[in-house]
């Protein structure tokens, strides 16, 4: 009889929990009908963008200029202060990324125009890359180089919205005779929608040239916003959107040892077949979930910190970097959160996150869609010599 009882008692259990799983099942899929029918508004979620509560100590090694920030960026095309610029792209640039090892057979010009909603015209450049199938960097019409500076990073090192002449590295070349007594040589490693994991991929599978090794000293900057962060770990705000952008972003993970490992891409992972299963749910997007509504924890500012670290070591064992600095640019507040941890692993940071570039400047610093000016990118590359000077002496 015991033996009966428990048996029915088990049986009873497991009918609660199905009972309980299909209510759960059912009320979701009601809240689903109501929010296609009704299309309510998402719902503001106060935890977004919110950083670590830990407090750190910012080495000496970081450089803080700690100055007061605009309320708005200005623009040249009048439009209204605080009105968000929509606008799309035509011809966007080949995305390097799935021909590191093999190149491309040919130099070739690509254009990249971006129009505003009204049509009007952002701007519309075209750029020379090579058969590594990254831009090129104009000569200065100097002699042989003594440095050679890499640029890694995304559109702002990339020098989205500018001409070939007119990015962070070749102003950084341009500039560099003057500030350092000596011929400098910029290599663009860059490229829009790039982010930390394209760096570390590149850095580990780019065979360095040899006008790079044989150079009498190398320099190499990381240039970050705060958005590298979402990119890092495919974050669902990405993937609802633009699937294909996760999808072809490597997949940089922390194995069981606390090695930095590749894993392929985001498009092969479970992880980006469960947010395309999401974004089609009108709940999920009223509810406003998904990683981009969570906090940025410690463990995502330590396993940033390291996926740049296993960068930083290979460039100097492979690459000969002689200096590697990580740039936070102005008004990347995530970026400065991250700098105590950069330091902590012996990574060096250029930290602008509180620099007013505009207040800097007479002519606009920035376009409309917040990639900076050609003005604005030579200023920034300025700051970038006078801050390193003092390392290559």
């Amino acid at each position: 009889m015991k033996s009966k009882s428990k048996k029915v008692q088990k049986y009873s259990l497991g009918t609660r929990i199905l009972t309980a799983f299909l209510a759960v099942v059912l009320t979701l899929a009601l809240l689903e009908a109501y929010c296609r029918v009704f299309s309510p508004a998402p719902i503001k979620n106060k935890f977004r963008f919110s950083f670590s509560k830990k407090e750190a100590l910012v080495s000496k090694s970081s450089l803080n200029l700690d100055l007061k920030l605009p309320a708005e960026i200005p623009d040249h095309l009048n439009i209204p202060v605080g009105v968000p610029v929509k606008s799309h792209l035509l011809g966007a640039t080949v995305d390097p990324i799935q021909n590191l090892r093999t190149g491309f057979p040919v130099e070739r010009i690509e254009q990249m125009t971006r129009v505003l909603e009204d049509g009007r015209i952002l701007f519309d450049v075209k750029m020379k890359k090579g058969k590594d199938g990254f831009r090129i960097t104009p000569s200065s019409g100097m002699g042989e180089p003594q440095y050679y500076a890499l640029f890694f990073g995304c559109s702002f090192a990339f020098g989205e919205g500018v001409q070939d002449h007119q990015t962070l590295p070749y102003y950084f070349q341009q500039l560099g005779e003057g500030k350092l007594g000596t011929p400098v040589r910029s290599k663009n490693y860059a490229h829009s929608a790039w982010g930390t994991a394209q760096f570390w991929k590149v850095v580990h599978e780019v065979p360095p040239p040899a006008a790079i090794l044989e150079a009498p000293q190398r320099i190499a900057f990381y240039v970050m916003i705060d958005h590298h962060f979402e990119r890092l770990r495919g974050a669902y705000s990405i993937a609802r959107d633009y699937p294909d952008w996760v999808g072809n972003t490597p997949y940089i993970a922390e194995d069981w040892t606390g090695q930095i490992v590749d894993r392929g891409y985001f498009r092969d992972s479970f992880k980006l077949a469960l947010f395309r299963f999401l974004s089609g749910s009108k709940l999920f997007y009223t509810m406003n979930l998904g990683p981009a509504a969570w906090e940025v924890t410690d463990s995502e500012l330590e396993f940033f910190s390291k996926v740049v670290a296993s960068a930083q070591q290979k460039l100097k064992a492979d690459w000969k970097v002689d200096e590697f600095y990580t740039v936070v640019l102005p008004q990347n507040d995530k970026g400065h959160a991250a700098v105590p941890y950069l330091n902590r692993l012996g990574v060096k940071t250029l930290d602008l996150s509180k620099f007013d570039l505009q207040a800097r400047m007479k002519v606009p610093a920035y376009l409309p869609d917040r990639h900076p000016s050609a003005e604005g990118q030579r200023y920034l590359a300025g700051i970038l010599l006078d801050a390193v000077r003092r390392d290559l002496k």
